[in-house]
């Protein structure tokens, strides 16, 4: 499967994404336990992405504010409408 298909298939269809078939929500939000189609277990590991998500996060308030903090001193991008 090209990486578009597995894309649409996987992300925009919320399809299972071993067999293409199986729905991955019951209901808006929540997840099923298994694919109806194929059998494939959806394990949700609790406090794995902790860890990159405040890591992310903290990068990139750095940034924003090293960005903000340069535009006050040098005066670039301050004129007009706030």
């Amino acid at each position: 499967m090209s990486v578009l298909g597995y894309l649409y298939t996987c992300a925009i269809r919320s399809r299972c994404p071993c067999c293409g078939r199986g729905s991955l929500f019951r209901g808006w939000l929540t997840f099923r336990k298994a694919c109806p189609a194929c059998g494939l277990v959806f394990e949700q590991w609790v406090g794995d992405w902790t860890t990159p998500t405040w890591i992310a996060h903290s990068a990139g308030f750095l940034a924003a504010m090293g960005m903000f903090t340069w535009m006050f001193i040098t005066g670039r991008f301050m004129e007009g409408p706030v």
